[in-house]
């Protein structure tokens, strides 16, 4: 049986999601520090490249605003932009490599067109939108 000081230590700590979302919040402080991006510059970043996907993706005004409006396409599309980001910083870093505005325009201009973006598209977030309708 836990006693009551356990149970005070367990509610403290951190989710899984806490966890996760803390790791993603710091991977984009430490890129913005890199390359001198504001909160607003990474916004627009981000929401630039979901946009490409979208536009890429569907030629119809109304199935690009169905997703283009959906809180969940961008908690998708925003997890997704968190991994690639861990994935440029633990490459930088295990390289020794330093990440610049133009590296990491690189890195991410492909990002819309990018297979393993398309499956998850495909599979994780439509396969939430089928099962919410």
């Amino acid at each position: 049986m836990k006693n009551s000081e356990t149970k005070e230590l367990e509610r403290m700590q951190p989710t899984k999601v806490q966890q996760s979302k803390q790791g993603r919040t710091s991977c984009r402080q430490f890129i913005q520090q890199a390359i001198g991006f504001s909160d607003e510059d990474m916004f627009e970043f981000v929401t630039d490249l979901g946009e490409q996907f979208l536009r890429l993706r569907y030629n119809s005004p109304q199935n690009y605003k169905k997703h283009a409006y959906s809180v969940g396409y961008w908690n998708w599309f925003n997890a997704e932009f968190d991994e690639l980001l861990a994935v440029l910083i633990n490459y930088n870093s295990m390289n020794s490599k330093v990440t610049t505005l133009d590296k990491f325009s690189k890195f991410f201009k492909e990002m819309p067109n990018d297979k393993y973006l398309e499956k998850s598209f495909i599979l994780n977030y439509k396969k939430t939108i089928k099962k919410s309708i």
